[in-house]
């Protein structure tokens, strides 16, 4: 994933759930990590497909760690043929 995805991510979690994401272990869960619910998490997956032109699937919803977060929106940003690094 390049640098300028990740931001736009990093920004929106931010903007979203008012957390820093370099504070967020990217290893342990998500949700209690980030003190992040499931409506935070709807939102945030809307907020993303706004930052990033792109159609999430509500699979990611079922990730357990930032890390996994990540990596199913670069798999997604893969399949659309968007710039990822």
């Amino acid at each position: 994933m390049d640098q300028e995805t990740r931001k736009k991510i990093f920004s929106a979690i931010q903007a979203e759930i008012n957390v820093d994401p370099q504070t967020i272990d990217p290893d342990q869960d998500i949700r209690k990590n980030a003190v992040l619910d499931s409506m935070q998490f709807i939102a945030l997956l809307a907020r993303l497909e706004i930052a990033l032109d792109v159609e999430l699937p509500v699979s990611l919803l079922e990730a357990a760690t930032l890390n996994q977060f990540l990596k199913g929106i670069d798999d997604v940003l893969g399949a659309a043929g968007k710039k990822t690094g």
